[in-house]
């Protein structure tokens, strides 16, 4: 396998959420540039490691990487490269940490390299980032006004997941904002770019976590509990951790869930919804009342 054939094979098990593949190649990317020279190759080879390493939700092996890559493109004067590793630190600061003020921080540090130096879809990213850690400050206005950026961006950029990501977030905020049928519109949107033939299983996982959020937010508790069922079992068939940026707006509506639905009822539903395809899990969402 060739260096970019490698480089190809990484970003496909990203999109299908093959993360243990990813780390594998990561580390023969790694080792090759190495032999090589390639100072630049071997950073992006420990940022893709890094991202392996946030979706299982190991924060200092991926803390470790994302240094490990800033150290190298900074080697090489790659400034592309720098902007991208610190977004990663980012990520584990705000995803697994919590820690909102290091990941603004981190945000704020990349965001002006990153326009200045980096490639389009890079600022898209780091702006996507941004408006989940103003969204996570709740300042909805704002975060809603960077997501849009992000996304005009990325629609031009050709990154369809990415670009449903941030409809995604959009419409959490609108939600938030009480703007349910702004909300439920900007959904709709958001799975015409999950539906094509390049969708990303963290896009999809995210997409139904916030399906759930609104069919609970409307008091469609057998719904919710339905999609609950259909999203967990997703993400243990991608072995997809569900990161800590959503646990609070889940927790609360899983608990009331659980107080509304009788006897075993939600049992019963969750395993039902744990069989639908994606395809009727998302028809749920286009019946009353969020037509």
């Amino acid at each position: 396998m060739t260096l970019e054939q490698l480089r190809a094979a990484i970003r496909e098990a990203q999109l299908h959420a093959d993360f243990p593949a990813v780390e594998r190649w990561a580390h023969e990317l790694a080792s090759r540039c190495s032999a090589l020279g390639d100072a630049v190759g071997q950073g992006d080879a420990y940022a893709y490691l890094g991202g392996a390493l946030v979706a299982r939700n190991e924060g200092r092996g991926a803390r470790a990487a994302y240094q490990r890559a800033r150290e190298l493109y900074e080697s090489a004067d790659d400034l592309h490269g720098v902007a991208r590793a610190i977004n990663g630190l980012a990520h584990v600061a705000m995803d697994i940490d919590l820690n909102l003020s290091e990941a603004l921080r981190f945000l704020d540090e990349s965001l002006p390299i990153a326009r200045e130096f980096g490639e389009p879809r890079l600022v898209g990213v780091i702006l996507g980032n941004l408006s989940e850690a103003q969204r996570l400050e709740g300042d909805y206005v704002r975060a809603i006004r960077t997501a849009r950026e992000a996304l005009e961006i990325l629609d031009v950029a050709g990154d369809a997941p990415r670009a449903a990501w941030q409809l995604i977030n959009i419409a959490h905020c609108q939600f938030l904002q009480k703007k349910r049928s702004d909300a439920v519109s900007t959904m709709r949107a958001a799975y015409e770019y999950l539906s094509g033939a390049t969708y990303d299983a963290r896009m999809v996982a995210w997409y139904f976590d916030v399906w759930f959020i609104i069919a609970a937010g409307y008091g469609q508790w057998r719904t919710a509990a339905l999609l609950l069922g259909f999203v967990n079992q997703y993400r243990a068939d991608k072995s997809l951790i569900r990161l800590q940026l959503l646990l609070p707006w889940l927790s609360g509506p899983t608990e009331e869930m659980w107080r509304r639905l009788p006897g075993d009822t939600g049992a019963q539903l969750l395993a039902e919804g744990a069989a639908l395809s994606m395809e009727a899990a998302d028809a749920l969402t286009r019946k009353a009342p969020f037509q």
